[in-house]
């Protein structure tokens, strides 16, 4: 009775030390795509897809896009697809502004 007992124990510790199985999750690369407010007199762009009042980016290449989730999701299709974040284009001045001119 006390062995049985013990190894029901050992056996319900030991599952409970088991990790969670690895199909759970998100598999891959994925990223969240920006996304806006859309006004009523606005339409979206044309890299961009309607998802009820928002407007959303559509994904890179070998990503798809997953409307279905909260918020939107852009999922790899290959395993070997890297999200590039995108890079700013801003580019300051060369030389400084004039005195009394906007933005000092």
């Amino acid at each position: 009775m006390l062995k049985r007992t013990m190894v029901a124990g050992l056996l319900v510790a030991g599952l409970a030390a088991v990790p969670p199985a690895l199909g759970q999750g998100k598999k891959g690369q994925y990223y969240e795509p920006s996304q806006r407010l859309r006004t009523a007199l606005e339409t979206c762009m044309k890299d961009e897809v309607m998802n009820g009042a928002n407007c959303v980016k559509k994904c890179q290449e070998h990503f798809t896009l997953d409307l279905t989730s909260r918020p939107p999701v852009c999922v790899s299709t290959r395993p070997e697809a890297r999200y590039v974040p995108p890079r700013p284009t801003f580019v300051p001045p060369d030389r400084p502004l004039a005195p009394g001119a906007k933005g000092t």
